[in-house]
């Protein structure tokens, strides 16, 4: 038991010690002790954040200002300008990407 208080104890004499120095002797330090201990906040509020998300359709940036006195007109779909991922390259060692058995299985 305690061993919650030991990390935390841990980490308090990490973050003294790593700011007692510069960025050449921890890279986390931000020039004082107090200073890198503000930081260490500072990261740990941002992580209990959500992340932003945000969406390349400029169909949907047309909605998303008006959404809260907006309904979107019936029937409309909204579609990203660009994939999030590049498409899939075929791998294999047929031009058609489905290996040895493409041309048998017709």
């Amino acid at each position: 038991m305690g061993s919650d208080r030991a990390a935390a104890a841990v980490l308090d004499r990490f973050l003294a010690l790593c700011g007692s120095t510069d960025t050449a002797g921890c890279a986390f330090s931000a020039g004082s002790p107090k200073a890198t201990r503000d930081r260490y906040d500072q990261l740990m509020r941002r992580r209990r954040q959500p992340p932003l998300l945000t969406n390349p359709s400029s169909c949907v940036k047309t909605y998303e200002s008006r959404y809260l006195t907006t309904v979107l007109p019936p029937g409309t779909i909204c579609r990203q300008d660009e994939p999030p991922f590049p498409a899939p390259k075929p791998v294999g060692g047929m031009a058609t990407g489905g290996g040895g058995l493409a041309a048998a299985t017709s």
